[in-house]
C-alpha cells in the first residue's frame, strides 16, 4: 500500500482501484448472505471502483466535473433495470448497493 502512494498516481489508482473492488465484493457477498436481497456483485462491485476512479480524476484536476456523467449513466441504468425486476423490495436493495458504494 505504501509503495503503491509514495510510487505514483497510476500505482495509486490501479492498486486502490483493486483494493475497492475487492472490498465492495466481500460486502456485497455479506448482505447477500442475509438473503433478503441478491445482488449482483461483479457488476456493482464494478460501479463502485467507477465511482473511485471519477473522483480520483476530478480530484487530482485531471478530469472535470463532467466524469461523473459515467457513473451517473450507472446509476440510471441501475435504477431503469429494477423497474423491470420481480422483487418485493427493490428499494432495499437499491439502498444496499448505493450506500455500500458510498461507506466503501
Amino acid at each position: 500500500m505504501l509503495w503503491a502512494i509514495l510510487h505514483g498516481p497510476i500505482a495509486f489508482v490501479v492498486f486502490f482501484s483493486l483494493l475497492v473492488f475487492g472490498i465492495l465484493w466481500e460486502f456485497f457477498n455479506l448482505i447477500n448472505v442475509s438473503r433478503e436481497v441478491h445482488i449482483f456483485r461483479p457488476f456493482h462491485s464494478l460501479g463502485g471502483t467507477m465511482l473511485f476512479i471519477c473522483a480520483f480524476l476530478h480530484a487530482s484536476h485531471q478530469a472535470s466535473a463532467t466524469i461523473y456523467v459515467l457513473y451517473l449513466a450507472y446509476m440510471m441504468a441501475m435504477f431503469i433495470s429494477r423497474l423491470y425486476t420481480k422483487q418485493q423490495n427493490p428499494i432495499r436493495e437499491l439502498a444496499y448497493i448505493i450506500m455500500g458504494q458510498i461507506y466503501i
